[in-house]
């Protein structure tokens, strides 16, 4: 009898012992298997965070590097012959086209927001229409005046890019450029050098902007039996803009 109930005792104290150990070794799978979707959890928050930053980065900086440029302005074009102004005339109108791309020199923005680059605008077209008084001794009359150039821009800039898609630029740029005038059937041009500055404010594909652009046209003109004579004729004015960047 004693055996039997020593055998009994024995056997409830090993089951006893047993679902002791399997209730520990749940909690502890419990506790592990918690800490572990937390863990997940975590790091894919994490990586979420990741993409989204990855992704507005993308956006804002690597896929808006190219400008198509659709300019409207106004010219003042002054005309001086050994460096005494003679002529002064405004424009009646003005248009240009420009496309071009920015170059970032670092890869990522300061304070997490600002870029320097380079701009180089591959093609630029400048033309504006001028009205000049004639008198032939008889009469008063108009002939029209075409001033253009064709060239391209170069120089460096600044972006900020304050928050979303928002991005404020300002630059200054070098435009070598030949620059040709038309009048009265006669048709003169030579290289010239230009330049302009301006900024800009652009929120995703759509920017709008304005620059101030300046330069000097060094011209022979011909003066019936007395030769030629050289005139530089300087235009100044403001062109205003309505950008698409890719």
């Amino acid at each position: 009898m004693k055996k039997i109930v020593l055998l009994w005792v024995g056997m409830m104290c090993a089951w006893g012992t047993v679902a002791w150990a399997q209730d520990a070794n749940s909690q502890t799978a419990t506790v592990q298997t918690v800490a572990t979707t937390e863990v997940t959890e975590s790091e894919g928050g994490s990586a979420q965070v990741d993409f989204t930053q990855s992704e507005r980065y993308r956006k804002v900086w690597k896929d808006r590097k190219g400008y198509s440029n659709f300019m409207y302005g106004k010219q003042d074009l002054t005309f001086e012959e050994d460096g005494e102004e003679f002529m002064k005339l405004k424009s009646d109108w003005a248009a240009a086209i420009s496309f071009g791309r920015t170059y970032y020199l670092h890869k990522r923005p300061l304070a997490g927001m600002i870029k320097f680059g380079l701009d180089w605008s591959f093609l630029d077209l400048n033309v504006g229409s001028f009205k000049v008084q004639e008198d032939d001794g008889y009469d008063v009359y108009e002939e029209t005046l075409y001033k253009g150039e064709v060239g391209m821009q170069f120089g460096p800039s600044v972006t900020i890019n304050p928050i979303s898609h928002l991005k404020v630029a300002a630059y200054f740029r070098v435009v070598p450029s030949y620059s040709a005038a038309y009048y009265d059937e006669d048709f003169k041009g030579k290289y010239a050098t230009f330049f302009t500055y301006g900024v800009s404010v652009a929120y995703k594909v759509i920017s709008l902007g304005v620059e101030q652009r300046w330069g000097k046209t060094e011209l022979d003109l011909e003066d019936g039996d007395y030769g030629t004579y050289k005139v530089n004729l300087k235009s100044k004015g403001p062109r205003f803009y309505l950008s698409f960047r890719y």
